[in-house]
Order: structure tokens, then C-alpha cells, then sequence
């Protein structure tokens, strides 16, 4: 694994590129993010890129270390916590409701804690997750297999949660991850964490082994959201998530890649529907950005007003 240079300011730009691709919540994917990562390293072409994704991996991996010493951190004041509450208890008053007072004050704090320690650490938790899924996703797209092979391994992260994959898997070679008219979409709505999952750096240094860089930069179709609303209709999409939000999903991914020109608050939301009563929100939105004439600037990485 390459080590980080804090001095090559390309490849902390890289890395910083690559750290908002998957935001909190969990699987909040953007497709702008991505293409802005992906672009931007194969501006810088194949070895560079390269070291910019190892060290974001050792990066992650000093995260993961972290992460292990706060929660053994964590657990060690709860052993101490619990030693601490079965000391009191020998000199708590006899009176019943005294007692009774002071289980339930003790109990509703300790529920109160352990709510928001949970919160946290779950935070915790999927941030890191976010960080390892920022990096393979990048990989996954940047480079392309050196045998002419379209199909990439399958990732040992989890099993999708309510899906059905295709069996063939021509079909979403990039799966997780499918381009659609040059616009990434992430297709799974969350992952059931079986075993120990794949490590960025065991993806990466396939990616070194057997891969080269894609042949050109992402460009995306100048009208994402009918691009999307076409991927939706289309036969490989059918029963991938029966009645499980799938379409919604694809649709807030395709309006956070184009939030710098069209941003969506929920004013504008319920502006939208006030003033036309009848039609859904998402055929709104459709209208309301064709009228923009959107084009994508392939210097900014972003779309622009024309």
C-alpha cells in the first residue's frame, strides 16, 4: 500500500473528492459526487489515481482502528458502570417507595443513555461504511478490466436487502452500481452484513492486478431525470423491489446530482404541488428542470444553466 504524501495535493484532493459520494444516512448516494471522484482521477491517470485510493484505504483503515479502541473504550465503562451500580445498591435506603424512586429515576436515565449511545454508534458505524463504500464505488467505476471482460466480481459485502438480483449478470456488470445514459445509480437500498465484509484495499489491489483505466471521463445526459424515469421503465428494472420505494430512491439520487442548479427544499416541494393540484411531485420536477435547458460542463463536473 502506497503511503500517504501529505505534501501531493492531488491526491488529497482525490481523496476529498471521494469522502462525500455516500452521505448520512446510510446508501444516501450522489451521483455528482462520484462522477466529480471518478473524473477527477482519471484526469490524473492510472498511477496516481491509483495511490490516491490506496491511501484513502489506509485512511479507512486507521478509521476502523479507531472505531475498535472507542467501542473497547465503551465497554470497559459500562463493566466499571455496572460494578459501580451493584456497590450502591448495598447502601440504598429500605424505604419501598424510596426504592421504587429511585429504580425508576436510575432506569429512565440509564434508557435515556443507552438510546443515545446506540444512536451514536450507529452513526459511527455507517459513517465508516459510507467511507469503504465511497472508495470501492470509485474503483468500480474508474477502472475497467484489462481481459475486455464487462462483468466485474461481485463485492463481499452483504446481501441486498429485499432484492432480486437478475441471475445474469451481464445485465448490471457494475452491480451495485449501474450507468444509465452516463449517470451512475446505485441500485441497492441496504445491505445485510453476512461474515466479515471485503475490505476496500482487498477491491483495490484487484483493481491493480487486473485492471486499467476507463477509456474516457463520465459525461452524463443533459436530462438526468427523463434519463431516469426511462431506466425505471425499462425491462431489467422490473421486480428488482416490489412495492419497496425503489423508484424513489433512483429519483433523489438523480435530483442530488443536479441540486447545484435545481435545488429541492420542501417548500419548493409543496409550492410545486400547491400550484398544480393533480399531478405527482416527480412529473413536476420533470417539467420544472426541462425548462432549465441543463447541460453538463465537463471542466466543473457539474450541470449548468444554458
Amino acid at each position: 500500500m502506497a503511503v500517504l504524501n501529505n505534501n501531493d495535493s492531488e491526491i488529497m484532493q482525490g481523496i476529498e473528492l471521494m469522502r462525500p459520494i455516500f452521505g448520512y444516512p446510510k446508501y444516501q448516494f450522489n451521483p455528482q459526487a462520484i462522477i466529480k471522484a471518478v473524473n477527477y482521477l482519471h484526469h490524473l491517470g492510472y498511477e496516481k489515481s491509483l495511490q490516491a485510493l490506496q491511501s484513502y484505504c489506509e485512511m479507512i483503515e486507521e478509521m476502523e482502528q479507531e472505531m475498535e479502541n472507542y467501542f473497547a473504550l465503551q465497554m470497559e465503562k459500562e463493566r466499571e458502570n455496572q460494578i459501580g451500580q451493584e456497590m450502591e445498591s448495598n447502601f440504598r435506603p429500605d424505604t419501598e417507595n424510596e426504592m421504587e424512586d429511585e429504580m425508576e429515576d436510575e432506569m429512565g436515565d440509564e434508557m435515556k443513555d443507552e438510546m443515545e449511545d446506540e444512536d451514536e454508534n450507529l452513526k459511527i458505524i455507517w459513517r465508516l461504511q459510507n467511507e469503504q463504500n465511497n472508495a470501492m464505488m470509485t474503483a468500480r467505476l474508474l477502472f475497467v478490466r484489462r481481459d475486455g471482460e464487462v462483468v466485474l466480481p461481485p463485492l463481499r459485502i452483504g446481501k441486498p436487502m429485499m432484492m432480486k438480483i437478475p441471475e445474469n449478470p451481464e445485465i448490471f456488470p457494475l452491480f451495485p452500481l449501474h450507468i444509465h445514459r452516463g449517470i451512475p445509480l446505485f441500485l441497492v437500498m441496504g445491505y445485510i452484513v453476512l461474515g466479515e465484509p471485503q475490505p476496500p484495499s482487498n477491491y483495490i489491489e484487484w483493481c491493480a492486478r487486473e485492471c486499467q483505466l476507463r477509456a474516457k471521463p463520465l459525461i452524463p445526459d443533459s436530462h438526468p431525470l427523463a434519463a431516469v424515469e426511462e431506466f425505471l421503465k425499462s425491462a431489467p428494472c422490473q421486480g428488482l423491489y416490489p412495492d419497496y420505494g425503489f423508484n424513489e430512491s433512483l429519483q433523489s439520487q438523480v435530483l442530488c446530482a443536479v441540486s447545484n442548479i435545481y435545488p429541492v427544499s420542501k417548500e419548493y416541494r409543496d409550492e410545486l404541488l400547491a400550484s398544480n393540484p393533480g399531478e405527482d411531485i416527480w412529473s413536476l420536477h420533470q417539467k420544472a428542470f426541462a425548462q432549465l435547458n441543463a447541460v453538463w460542463n465537463p471542466i466543473t463536473n457539474e450541470y449548468e444553466i444554458n
